[in-house]
């Protein structure tokens, strides 16, 4: 008999590490200890001016549980880009300087001056990615972090040329595809949610794991059915949970999988819906009896 997958994400935008997000994700897993996250974390943090990396480290560890993963994500920020060795040149915009999206006082000081975040990867070279994520890869496990052989791209926006380079940096998984419905319905139509529409035509909420060839070797897409607590309320979170469970019910000897998820920076708006969310997750599953896993590790289950 199959299970329901239930993974949880972190997306590090790579822009700030505010105590009050920190503090309150160190809350939520004191108060849901069995719920390992699935990391996404971004070198940026490390690629700053005047950046201490030992106290960067330490901010974020805290917050990290051993059970959790180890991943990678990237913006397109020029401090990285110029790490790697990578130009930027004048590039589209997932934004467009748009008014509806909302800007922490610490951290969009760096924009448009620290430019790049809203540039889409699959805009940049297969040889630039490439260093990209050589580059990235190097600086996490240069201060301590497992290999990440997961990903998410910034802003989901993965396509060919970024799952090319994925795996052939032994990636084995890329958890970007996405439904844009909840990100249109909140930002309206700006470049991202044309792009994403171009990317995930046929991504939804009950769009399951699948395989992807590439010009050097096979890759496990994952889609973030699910989206982001961003974006979606506390109930229909778990509504989409409930929409799973009852393929599962269909099917029950494969696994169905769950990937919700949460930006770090943005942890003190939005965490609490997350919190409600695995709180009624855990009681819907109980109640109707439904065999359920949280895992950051959705690559272990498929197959």
């Amino acid at each position: 008999m199959g299970n329901i997958i239930v993974v949880v994400s972190v997306d590090w935008e790579g822009r700030s590490l505010l105590p009050e997000n920190l503090r309150l994700m160190s809350e939520l897993r004191r108060k849901h200890p069995d719920v390992p996250f699935q990391h996404f974390l971004n070198a940026a943090y490390y690629t700053r001016q005047n950046i201490d990396a030992q106290h960067t480290s330490r901010l974020i560890r805290d917050v990290l549980l051993p059970d959790d993963d180890h991943g990678l994500h990237i913006h397109a920020w020029r401090s990285l880009l110029s790490a790697a060795g990578v130009e930027l040149d004048e590039s589209p915009s997932l934004l467009q300087e748009s008014a509806q999206v909302p800007r922490a006082p610490d951290d969009w000081g760096f924009y448009p001056p620290e430019k790049g975040y809203d540039t889409p990867l699959e805009h940049l070279s297969l040889e630039s990615l490439d260093k990209i994520i050589r580059t990235s890869v190097r600086i996490l496990v240069d201060e301590g972090f497992r290999t990440p052989t997961t990903f998410r791209a910034g802003a989901w926006m993965s396509g060919p040329k970024v799952q090319a380079a994925l795996a052939k940096n032994g990636f084995v998984a890329d958890c970007s595809a996405v439904c844009v419905d909840p990100v249109e319905r909140r930002f309206g139509q700006i470049p991202l949610c044309e792009w994403l529409r171009q990317l995930w035509p046929t991504i939804d909420e009950t769009s399951q794991p699948y395989r992807l060839n590439t010009p050097s070797a096979a890759l496990w897409q994952v889609p973030n059915n699910a989206n982001l607590v961003d974006y979606l309320s506390a109930d229909e979170t778990v509504a989409i949970f409930e929409r799973n469970a009852a393929r599962w019910r269909e099917n029950s000897e494969n696994n169905y999988f769950v990937s919700t998820g949460f930006h770090q920076e943005t942890a003190r708006v939005f965490l609490s819906r997350l919190d409600e969310a695995i709180t009624a997750i855990k009681s819907v599953a109980l109640q109707r009896r439904l065999p359920f896993i949280f895992t950051a590790r959705p690559q272990d289950y498929i197959g």
